[in-house]
């Protein structure tokens, strides 16, 4: 009896449909950190992690703050570069440039714009434009923090998918893979190690008996203690890049002793910077600290291995995490002054440590859900969102 003969065209085509269903699967994962940590944001700007220090201690607070909270940002960034990443294989830079630029730039210019508005007309604050039009350098600085907000987010994200692309571009030019590997590693040594000495330069003129605040020094410290600095987040170009290069070779599919070991390292290395950070480099701010870069490192690569479903809710709120980001800067600080002089929940308030945190937090993340619900009926507002 002989066999039929094999369609090579078909089994191809089957292979890559089913490669692309794994990916998606896999991918699927990305749907638990952008809920997880849309929540954990509106958490963190509402307040509730002070919770902790008032029913357990500060020193809990603190730690989940600077160890949980503070991984939102990272991992959103960790994920839009590796999808990035992935989409930009079959791209060109003159794609990036004529769509996927302006339109980061467009959802740039429509939530600071319209933060602006919102605090000039529903705040009352006035001071910010004067602070914009003042010198060159506040509105340099204007720029790049988003208006001194969370909006920061979206100027790093233009800043770091701009570099992405021209590392893209240039990796493409090279054939071996595994030099491109190695490449990537070395790459995110020296930025990590950068970014790591450029934040102990205050601290070590301090023991030293210096003056952190005359000249140079001061420059830098001004630099390091800036929420707002994306040169922070320049070794988050490579991890994410590494974390392509294995997902496109099989690694994760493999998941071999050698890739364990690897997830073990980096679980290490979050561990030993984390005491390191939590010891001596309390005064440190949030994204300079590596152990950022390594746990959201070590998250997406979980993401990926995830063999878990995402339920409806999950899935719904992941949908909504661009918009629960956006809307959580403008209703934060709104609900408290218009029921805090209202007698029953003043008694509440009074009565029930902390309640007041938790009512802003419902109300600020079920608002943001429920608008960014709305805007994505609306055709033309839907793409902010």
């Amino acid at each position: 009896m002989t066999l039929p003969p094999v369609n090579l065209e078909r089994l191809q085509n089957a292979n890559e449909s089913a490669s692309d269903r794994n990916r998606k699967q896999n991918i699927e994962g990305f749907d638990f950190l952008r809920a997880i940590f849309s929540v954990v944001i509106v958490a963190l700007k509402t307040r509730i992690f002070v919770l902790g220090e008032i029913f357990v201690s500060a020193t809990f607070a603190y730690a989940l703050m600077a160890k949980v909270a503070y991984l939102a940002v990272p991992v959103f960034l960790q994920m839009s570069l590796f999808l990035f990443y992935l989409k930009s294989e079959k791209l060109s830079f003159v794609y990036f440039l004529k769509k996927r630029l302006p339109r980061l730039i467009l959802l740039y210019v429509f939530w600071v714009g319209t933060y602006v508005l919102f605090e000039i007309v529903v705040k009352g604050n006035s001071a910010i434009v004067k602070g914009v039009t003042s010198s060159t350098r506040s509105m340099i600085e204007f720029i790049i923090s988003g208006g001194q907000s969370p909006f920061f987010f979206l100027f790093s994200l233009i800043f770091l998918t701009t570099l992405a692309a021209i590392v893209v571009t240039a990796f493409k030019k090279i054939e071996n893979e595994s030099v491109k590997h190695w490449i990537s590693y070395a790459l995110l040594f020296v930025c990590a190690l950068a970014v790591f000495s450029f934040s102990l330069i205050p601290f070590t003129v301090t023991q030293l008996g210096g003056n952190s605040e005359t000249g140079i020094t001061h420059s830098i410290s001004s630099i390091v203690f800036w929420d707002y600095n994306p040169f922070c987040f320049l070794p988050y170009l490579f991890t994410s890049l590494i974390v392509i290069q294995d997902f496109n070779s099989g690694k994760l599919e493999q998941f071999s002793s050698s890739f364990k070991v690897k997830l073990c390292t980096i679980l290490a290395l979050f561990i030993g910077f984390t005491i390191i950070e939590f010891h001596t480099l309390e005064k440190l701010l949030h994204y300079s600290r590596i152990s950022l870069l390594l746990g959201s490192w070590l998250l997406l690569y979980l993401a990926l291995l995830s063999p878990l479903k995402a339920s409806p809710i999950v899935k719904f709120i992941a949908s909504c995490s661009l918009g629960i980001y956006a809307f959580h800067v403008l209703l934060t600080g709104l609900t408290l002054p218009i029921i805090g002089n209202n007698e029953f929940f003043k008694n509440i308030f009074e009565t029930v440590p902390g309640s007041d945190i938790v009512l802003e937090f419902v109300v600020v993340l079920t608002g943001s859900i429920a608008l960014s619900f709305i805007l994505k009926k609306i055709k033309w507002l839907k793409t902010f969102v």
